[in-house]
């Protein structure tokens, strides 16, 4: 079982893109917030997917912002991108 991270737009329902560590993720949303504002990730949702159709939200919305804030300028950089 390979676990993703998946980032998905509360609004649409639709999955906007995944990663492959929660590090690279919070690296991705922190630079958004950088770049555009921390409007850009106030309607997304980060989550798990294990799989086999099992995960969990890790944050959403505000609590992302949060979340991204505490974490995503401390995590290090990952060689793997965006898939």
């Amino acid at each position: 079982m390979t676990q993703t991270y998946e980032l998905w737009d509360t609004d649409s329902r639709n999955m906007v893109a995944e990663f492959a560590s929660r590090a690279e993720a919070l690296i991705a949303l922190h630079d958004a917030i950088q770049a555009h504002g921390r409007r850009v990730v106030e309607t997304l949702a980060l989550s798990t997917e294990d799989g086999d159709g099992g995960g969990e939200v890790i944050a959403r919305g505000a609590g992302l912002v949060t979340l991204i804030e505490q974490e995503g300028a401390k995590s290090p950089p990952s060689a793997t991108g965006v898939r």
